[in-house]
C-alpha cells in the first residue's frame, strides 16, 4: 500500500485547514491516494488542538464514506504528544479498536499556517456521554469499568478518565455502548489487575496489589461506584476538582437512558 493524502474541505472549517492537505505518516489500508474530510460539526477548539466530526470521502470511489472524528494538532509538542497517542492504536490497543476504542483510519502529517500540524483519524463511534458517572445505570457503568481494564491489561495507563473522554453508540437492541477516547495523557504500563478479575460489586479490592490506582480510583464511590456498599475506596481526585458524584439527586440526572448528546 502507498501513501495516501487528506485535504479539508467545507465552509466551518478552522482556518488553519482551509486549502491545506496533509500526507499519511504509514501506508494506507484502503486502496486510494487520496481523500476529503468535510467537517459536519466542531467539537472542540483550542490554541494547540481541534477536533471535528467529518465525513471522509474520495474521488477515486464515490461510494466510499467513512464517517470519523478529526483531531488536528498544531506545534511540536501537541504534535509529540498526538503521535505518541497513535503509537498505542497502532500496537497495544489495536487488538481493542472497535470494540472498547475507535478503530484508527489514519494519522497525516504537514504543514499548514499554523506551522507543523497533524491529524489523527478514527471512526465517529456515538456521541459525547452527557451524564455524570452518578447518574448511569449499573450496568453501563459496568461497561465502561471493563473496556478500562481491558486497556489496562493491554499495558496503558489512560491517565485522564473522565466522562468528557466517553463517547456513547446505540446498539440495535437499544442498549448504550461506551468507547473510551482521548489517550493524549496516556503512558505504557505493566498494570496489577493484568490477568486477574476484579470482581465487580464485590469487595473494595486493594491498590497496588490487586488493581493499580487509576482502576482503584475510578471504581469508587467518586468514580464509577462499582465496589460494594460499605467498601468503597475514598478520596479520587482528578481535574474535576474532587467532588462527591453520588451527592447527585436521582431528579438531576434527568431522563432515564438519556445518555448522549
Amino acid at each position: 500500500m502507498s501513501h495516501s493524502h487528506l485535504s479539508f474541505a467545507g465552509d466551518r472549517l478552522p482556518y488553519s485547514l482551509n486549502a491545506s492537505h496533509l500526507t499519511s505518516a504509514f501506508p494506507s489500508t484502503y486502496p486510494f491516494n487520496v481523500f476529503a474530510a468535510g467537517l459536519t460539526e466542531l467539537l472542540q477548539e483550542t490554541d494547540d488542538v481541534d477536533v471535528f466530526r467529518s465525513v471522509i470521502t474520495t474521488l477515486e470511489d464515490s461510494s466510499f464514506r467513512f464517517l470519523a472524528v478529526c483531531k488536528v494538532a498544531y506545534g511540536f509538542e501537541e504534535v509529540e504528544a498526538l503521535e505518541r497517542e497513535v503509537g498505542f492504536y497502532q500496537r497495544e490497543l489495536r487488538h481493542l479498536q472497535g470494540k472498547y476504542i475507535p478503530r484508527l483510519f489514519g494519522y497525516f502529517v504537514g504543514t499548514t499556517v499554523r506551522g507543523t500540524t497533524a491529524a489523527l483519524v478514527t471512526s465517529d463511534e456515538g456521541r459525547p456521554l452527557l451524564k455524570p458517572f452518578a447518574c448511569l445505570s449499573l450496568q453501563f457503568r459496568k461497561r465502561v469499568y471493563r473496556g478500562l481494564r481491558r486497556i489496562h491489561q493491554a499495558g496503558v495507563h489512560h491517565g485522564d478518565v473522565l466522562e468528557a473522554n466517553l463517547v456513547v453508540r446505540r446498539r440495535k437492541d437499544g442498549s448504550y455502548w461506551p468507547m473510551i477516547v482521548d489517550f493524549d495523557r496516556a503512558r505504557k504500563h505493566e498494570c496489577e489487575v493484568k490477568g486477574k478479575k476484579t470482581q465487580i460489586y464485590g469487595p473494595c479490592p486493594e491498590p497496588g496489589e490487586d488493581v493499580c490506582f487509576e482502576l482503584y480510583a475510578i471504581g469508587g464511590e467518586e468514580g464509577l461506584d462499582i465496589w460494594r456498599p460499605n467498601s468503597r475506596v475514598r478520596g479520587f481526585v482528578d481535574s474535576r476538582g474532587g467532588g462527591d458524584g453520588r451527592e447527585l439527586r436521582a431528579g438531576e440526572c434527568g431522563g432515564a437512558g438519556n445518555y448522549i448528546g
